[in-house]
């Protein structure tokens, strides 16, 4: 079985979670049953979650401003790997339009 508490309760270590930074749902802090060792803090509401090798750090990464930040940063980072596809993508239909149809961009 898992320990969890909830965001109402304290956690293992005696702090409380702060609610999910993403949806505002209630929190809850339990040892991994997919990562040994680590501990996963998962949003009740939805599927909002990140793993942490201690209870400890667990707690003060959710209960900062970085979870957000760092969710921002690995949008950001999908985002750009689209924008350099759609640039490629733009140059070359009409390329290819061009050459296979005689079509003029």
């Amino acid at each position: 079985m898992c320990e969890t508490k909830t965001a109402e309760n304290t956690n293992v270590k005696g702090a409380v979670l702060k609610p999910c930074p993403f949806c505002g749902g209630p929190a809850s802090l339990k040892k991994s049953t997919f990562h040994k060792g680590r501990w996963l803090i998962e949003c009740n509401r939805s599927e909002c979650n990140y793993t942490y090798g201690t209870a400890l750090e667990a707690q003060s990464f959710w209960n900062s401003e970085r979870p957000l930040e760092a969710e921002n940063a690995r949008l950001k980072e999908k985002l750009d790997k689209y924008i350099v596809v759609e640039q490629i993508l733009n140059k070359a239909i009409p390329e290819f339009l061009a050459e296979n149809f005689i079509i003029k961009p």
